[in-house]
């Protein structure tokens, strides 16, 4: 897939739970009511002893938190599985907005197996990364070469 493509699913995918968990936070009444008529989510280990109010502040928080770091370019795959997991379980649940929910889980499955695209933060720090670990080894040689000079000399 083409770096501008993963990039644009990625940028897409960050908006839309953006704005979805803005959504969420500021009237969380609508999904705590639809969780508490379809309880088939009280079934899922990690959420099942949550209260539906909880769940949805969770997927809020969430939804919001991934939309941020998506869009910012850090910890894309990480982001992108949290909000497949989210979007998985509203979709199984058939809760409102299934189209942006379904939307959001390819997208996060495009971001998950093709990673997040150019510009990513986490790119970015890989790359410092490798820059340093390559100075150290330049500097690990150059003193082991000076060792040996020293030792010969």
């Amino acid at each position: 897939m083409p770096q501008r493509l993963a990039l644009l699913f990625r940028l897409v995918l960050g908006g839309m739970l953006l704005v979805q968990g803005l959504a969420d936070w500021s009237n969380p009444t609508l999904l705590a009511s639809f969780l508490r008529e379809h309880t088939a989510w009280q079934s899922v280990p990690l959420v099942g002893g949550l209260l539906p109010i909880e769940l949805t502040l969770i997927l809020a928080l969430g939804r919001f938190a991934a939309g941020v770091f998506l869009l910012g370019g850090f910890i894309t795959r990480g982001m992108a599985l949290a909000s497949w997991l989210g979007a998985a379980l509203l979709v199984w649940l058939g809760a409102d907005g299934l189209v942006f929910n379904a939307l959001g889980l390819l997208l996060a499955t495009s971001v998950l197996v093709f990673g997040g695209g150019g510009r990513t933060l986490d790119g970015v720090l890989g790359q410092m990364q490798r820059r340093s670990i390559e100075k150290e080894r330049l500097r690990e040689a150059e003193r082991e070469a000076a060792r040996q000079r020293r030792a010969e000399g």
